[in-house]
Parts: structure tokens; C-alpha cells; sequence
């Protein structure tokens, strides 16, 4: 027994006109004109044309994953360059900070706004430094450790620390003279 496709694809398309048709004349109650209404525009493509215009839909589609693609690596690449100079500015800190700690473990005179610094990024190499520190008989007086931006800071951090240290003094002077 042989098939022929090409036969069996045209019964296909006749049995599904004429169900169509069926359809139509019983939804409209008469039958479906051959020509089109004269208001309704009509369009006729080759299948070249077709396959052509699915090629460009295609070539469209893929050219608009790519930029989506893009943007996407250059929003991971901007947030990872944030992330670098985050790390970069911490090591930076952590860095003068063990230099802060290590004069003070050496018995040497450090700057008050260095203490300061090493307390705020480093509270428990500030501990450590203090509590491993060797007198000296002469020390060595260091000047700051500190960058011009890392001292800004820890006069902040001082002036806030003095701030506080007043504020809480404040009540306690006044409620003193209240209990008399």
C-alpha cells in the first residue's frame, strides 16, 4: 500500500473548507461569498515572502536578547566595580589600622585621632593593641597614620564621641540637684 502525502494533504484542506463553510452557513444563514466584501482590504504573500518575513522576526527577536543580554553584564559589571572599590576602601582601612596597632603594641606614642580610628574600624584590634602594649622606657612619638580623608573621619568620630560624652553628663548634673 502507498500513501501519497500530497493527495491526503489536499483531502485534508477540502474536508476542512467545506466544514468551514457548514460553519459559516450555519452561524450567517448563507453561505460564504467567493469574493470579499468591497470595504475589506485583502493580502496575498508568496510562501517566499512569508519565510522571509519570519527570517527578519527572527534576526529581531535575537538582536533584542542580545541588548537585554548587555545590559544586563553591564549592570552586573557596574555593581561589581562598586563591590571592588568597597573591598578596596576596607583594605585600605584594615591596613592603617594594623599599622595604628602595631605602634601601640611597640609602647609608642600614637595621636589621639588615630586611637580614635583604630577604635571605630577596629574595635577589637583596639583591645588587643592595648592590652599586648609593652612600656617603653623611651617611646617613639609617631605622627598620624592617617590620610587627610581617614583623619576627617575620626575628628568626626571624636567630636560625636565628646557629643555624647556631654549629653550624658548633662542629666545627671541636673537630677542631682533636683534629689536635695
Amino acid at each position: 500500500m502507498e500513501l501519497n502525502i500530497i493527495n491526503r494533504a489536499n483531502r485534508i484542506k477540502r474536508n476542512s473548507q467545506t466544514i468551514l463553510t457548514q460553519a459559516h452557513t450555519a452561524a450567517t444563514g448563507k453561505p460564504p461569498s467567493a469574493h470579499p466584501t468591497p470595504g475589506a482590504d485583502r493580502l496575498s504573500l508568496s510562501q517566499q515572502a512569508v519565510d522571509f518575513l519570519k527570517a527578519q522576526n527572527q534576526r529581531l527577536e535575537a538582536l533584542q536578547r542580545a541588548v537585554r543580554q548587555n545590559q544586563q553584564m553591564g549592570d552586573n559589571m557596574q555593581s561589581e566595580e562598586a563591590q571592588l572599590k568597597h573591598l578596596e576602601k576596607d583594605l585600605k582601612a584594615m591596613k592603617t589600622c594594623h599599622k595604628i596597632a602595631a605602634r601601640v603594641m611597640a609602647g609608642d606614642k600614637v595621636p589621639p585621632e588615630d586611637l580614635q580610628y583604630l577604635m571605630t574600624h577596629d574595635p577589637e584590634g583596639y583591645k588587643l593593641a592595648l592590652a599586648m602594649r609593652k612600656p617603653k622606657a623611651d617611646p617613639k612619638e609617631y605622627k598620624s597614620a592617617l590620610d587627610k580623608e581617614e583623619r576627617g573621619e575620626a575628628q568626626a568620630g571624636q567630636e560625636s564621641a565628646s557629643a555624647s560624652e556631654t549629653a550624658e553628663s548633662t542629666p545627671a548634673q541636673t537630677s542631682g540637684g533636683t534629689d536635695m
